[in-house]
This record gives C-alpha cells, structure tokens and sequence, in this order.
C-alpha cells in the first residue's frame, strides 16, 4: 500500500483558546476536554488552568 498524501488524525492537533475571564491563552488536546452537546452544535469543554472558569470551544 502506498500513501498518496499524509492526512492528519482527528484529534491530535492542540486546539488554542483564550479565558474570557483572565485572559490566559492555551491549548488543549481533544482528548483532555469534555463533550457537551449544545442545541445543535457540539461543544468541547475545558477548565482554565488559572481561574478554573469553564471554556466552552465548537468542535468543527
């Protein structure tokens, strides 16, 4: 088998956000967040590492 063009496997890139709190920039794993489902979107959740609010991302 031979790879034609290398993709990348979902959920292996860091995803970066920005506290709307504190302002703290950082990024995350996928696998570190927790899935919500929101009306009719998919959102992952983190805790800010600073002020512990809750961040909410789309998952696109």
């Amino acid at each position: 088998m031979k790879i034609l063009k290398t993709g990348v496997i979902p959920g292996s890139l860091p995803i970066q956000v920005t506290c709307s709190h504190c302002k703290t920039e950082f990024e995350f794993m996928e696998s570190e967040a927790r899935v919500e489902h929101d009306r009719n979107e998919t959102c992952l959740v983190v805790a800010c590492p600073l002020c512990k609010k809750e961040i909410w991302k789309s998952k696109k």
